[in-house]
């Protein structure tokens, strides 16, 4: 699976996070994910839906994220990790 692009956004002044990957593989073909929500206070977030889970954290100075990602497919599913950092 080759990630052709994604963002991390995150907004510590509401505490909200909007991310997404984009990924493509010979065999699945285009597969995207996205996820947003709210981050606590001590630097955690997480989210989970039919198809999509993730869990991850902010770093205590602010400057990396890293988060596991999954992704449900048709015949199987795509799992990550991400690591993020400031720019």
């Amino acid at each position: 699976m080759a990630v052709n692009g994604g963002s991390l956004d995150i907004n510590f002044d509401s505490n909200q996070f909007d991310t997404s990957l984009q990924m493509h593989h010979s065999l699945t073909g285009d597969v995207s994910f996205a996820a947003s929500g709210q981050i606590s206070e001590s630097g955690y977030f997480h989210t989970r839906s039919e198809t999509e889970r993730m869990a991850g954290a902010v770093s205590v100075d602010g400057k990396e994220a890293g988060y596991f990602f999954e992704k449900q497919l048709e015949n199987g599913s795509v799992q990550g990790l991400t690591l993020w950092d400031a720019r």
